[in-house]
């Protein structure tokens, strides 16, 4: 980790909200992180598609309907929920209240 990153989560949980890689997933887990990543879902890799869309005039292979990244969260070890409503997402906030959250 570098200098940064480990006195930003020294102790503290972290809120992490970004597209979607695998390798966030899989490093909270090793280390024990306690970081509630936050993944908007679009369902497609839109910079790869805004980027064929304005110099190609279509897309091709950028559409990831049907993955489910709660599944893949869980499958890393990591604790893994879909939240749609505003009202649903209160618990991600208070990463320290869940009985999944690292010690």
């Amino acid at each position: 980790m570098n200098k940064t990153g480990g006195q930003a989560g020294a102790g503290q949980p972290l809120l992490m909200i970004h597209g979607f890689t695998l390798q966030e997933l899989d490093a909270a887990r090793r280390y024990g992180l306690p970081i509630v990543t936050i993944i908007h879902n679009n369902a497609a890799w839109g910079i790869i598609r805004a980027g064929q869309q304005a110099q190609f005039g279509f897309e091709m292979g950028t559409s990831l309907d049907g993955s489910d990244y709660a599944e893949i969260a869980r499958g890393f070890g990591c604790h893994g929920e879909a939240v749609s409503r505003p009202q649903d997402f209160a618990w991600p906030c208070d990463v320290r209240s869940h009985p999944d959250a690292p010690p």
